[in-house]
């Protein structure tokens, strides 16, 4: 089916359509084993859930890997934040928490490396970043917009819908 999107649409730019995997972990390791690279590569991961991704983000984010080999794409808390089920247990310092997005870009080597460890390990983490920092590597944090938020559920889309018609 999505061979048949891709020529229906005529999308010359998609050279390979890859098997996704029960987790997010997997889908990126299917993408990785598929690919050709070189070990110093980049390798951007981007959820497709976030359409609305700036240029500036991308590009900020890009650049920031050319120098410090992985990073992720994040916000900076600007809420306060309560740590608890049924009650309040603590409030989390809010300068020092940020909500990761997408891109999340690594050298091809470094993310490889990490996919395998967490594999070996029986580590899942939620997201690439998780997996290279667990890895021993460090990751910087570049900084996101509100703009790339997440569409998960039908609220998401609403307001999406409402920033592309306006």
């Amino acid at each position: 089916m999505l061979y048949e999107l891709k020529e229906k649409f005529n999308l010359n730019k998609i050279t390979q359509i890859i098997e996704g995997g029960k987790e997010r972990q997997d889908s990126v390791y299917n993408a990785l084993s598929s690919i050709a690279a070189e070990n110093n590569d980049l390798i951007a991961v981007h959820d497709a859930a976030r359409p609305l991704l700036p240029g500036h983000v991308l590009l900020n984010s890009l650049n920031e890997a050319k120098k410090s080999d992985s990073v992720v794409t994040a916000l900076k808390a600007r809420d306060t934040l309560i740590k608890g089920s049924v009650t309040v247990e603590e409030y989390l310092n809010r300068n020092e928490i940020y909500y990761a997005q997408t891109p999340q870009i690594f050298r091809f080597h470094i993310l490889n490396e990490a996919m395998k460890k967490a594999y070996k390990e029986n580590f899942m983490g939620t997201d690439e970043s998780m997996i290279v920092k667990n890895a021993g590597y460090e990751v910087k944090i570049v900084e996101g917009d509100l703009s790339n938020f997440k569409i998960t559920d039908s609220s998401d889309i609403d307001l999406f819908k409402s920033l592309i018609c306006n």
